[in-house]
């Protein structure tokens, strides 16, 4: 039931632009295609490019839902991604190994704790958001199916983190090192 969660706020812009090329037939102006489309959809503009936001206004129902997810939801998850795969500091202290290993240095995990908790935040408030328009418009069950499988995911990946924190921080003895020091 979640797709119908994507197939509605989140297609709905995409699903009324091609009604309106198919009325006008593939050699129709683009340019009132688009008005058309935007008349719609009550937008107050329409720009047609890839994922991004068809208009920051429109009055079509579900457009909070659309524009929150494809909006800040969407560049939100991207920017965490992306950052916990090149931020060194999470690579390197909060690495697998060293994690299962215990290897750790309590400076580096303030600073990074800093960061996962500042994202959490950002996507807790983001998932409220989404969960009460979804409410207005689906079932809890398919709001809840819906932000399983498209915010749970980092979600979950930041309080894992934030968990492995939070365990490292508490340690105040290391194993030796695997690796000898010379005198």
């Amino acid at each position: 039931m979640a797709a119908i969660c994507e197939i509605l706020p989140m297609g709905t812009p995409s699903m009324v632009l091609n009604v309106q090329i198919a009325v006008l037939g593939r050699a129709g102006d683009h340019h009132l295609t688009r008005d058309r489309a935007a008349r719609v959809l009550g937008c107050s503009q329409f720009h047609v490019g890839g994922l991004d936001l068809v208009s920051n206004k429109c009055n079509f129902t579900g457009f909070n839902v659309y524009a929150l997810f494809q909006g800040t939801a969407r560049q939100t998850i991207s920017y965490i991604e992306a950052e916990l795969e090149r931020n060194h500091h999470i690579m390197g202290w909060l690495s697998p190994y060293n994690m299962k290993n215990n290897f750790t240095q309590n400076w580096y995990l303030n600073q990074i704790q800093f960061f996962i908790a500042s994202q959490q935040a950002q996507m807790t408030s983001i998932e409220y958001g989404l969960r009460r328009e979804l409410s207005l418009l689906f079932f809890n069950n398919t709001v809840d199916e819906f932000l399983y499988l498209t915010v749970s995911p980092i979600v979950e990946r930041l309080k894992k983190y934030m968990d492995e924190i939070q365990r490292l921080s508490q340690l105040r003895t290391y194993p030796r090192r695997p690796f000898r020091i010379s005198a």
